[in-house]
This record gives C-alpha cells, sequence and structure tokens, in this order.
C-alpha cells in the first residue's frame, strides 16, 4: 500500500516435498514497525481451496531464535500459499501481513533433482 518495496534475504526460499514435508528458509511473514520478519522452519503442505482457486495449505513450527514474528502467528506458522500464473509451473505467491496492505512476494519453482 505504501508503494515502496520490501526488502527479503536472497536466500528466502520454500520446499515442499512429494511427501507432503514443507521447509521455509527465511520467508518473509510480517511487517513489524516497518520492519520485515521472516518464518525458518520445517512443517507440513497440503492442497486446499479459496472459493474457485488452489491454494497451498502450509503449517510451520517456526525455528529462528527470537523471532519478532512470533507474536503474530506464535509458534506454529499457519498460512495459505496462492497459485499464482495461468499454467505450470505456477509461482507461490505469499502475502505478507495484513493481505490489505498489498505487500507479497512470489517464489518461482526451481527444480532441484535428489539423485544428481
Amino acid at each position: 500500500m505504501s508503494g515502496s518495496l520490501v526488502r527479503i534475504d536472497p536466500s528466502a526460499q520454500i520446499i515442499l516435498s512429494a511427501d507432503h514435508k514443507a521447509e521455509f528458509s527465511h520467508v518473509p511473514a510480517d511487517l513489524i514497525d516497518g520492519s520485515l520478519c521472516s518464518v525458518t522452519g520445517r512443517g507440513t503442505w497440503r492442497l486446499g481451496k479459496n472459493n474457485r482457486y488452489i491454494t497451498v495449505l502450509v503449517q510451520i513450527a517456526d525455528e529462528e531464535p527470537n523471532n519478532r514474528c512470533k507474536d503474530t502467528f506464535t509458534a506454529k506458522f499457519a498460512e495459505e500459499l496462492n497459485l499464482y500464473g495461468k499454467k505450470p509451473p505456477y509461482k507461490l505467491h505469499v502475502t505478507i501481513g495484513d493481505p490489505d496492505s498489498g505487500d507479497a512476494v512470489q517464489f518461482e519453482r526451481r527444480f532441484i533433482c535428489p539423485r544428481c
């Protein structure tokens, strides 16, 4: 809403495994007093639906020590990630803080070969 860019950690990533395990690393979660806080941890994911849109529902146990976001989401981060795009590969659209603020980041798919 402010029209300013939100800087995120360049190492931020989301890993969703075929066995429905999820791993977050420095994923932006909220803006507190103009400063970004993030989530790093492990959990699970599943597909969901929000009206006519397919979403990815994640639950992550945050592992960041002294995380300022903990006041926002307690010890377990539960979030609905939207799929963005008209065809695969979709981007994961993560809303940061209040959805009405318009703050968000999109993660692009990158294939990781487990046996390479």
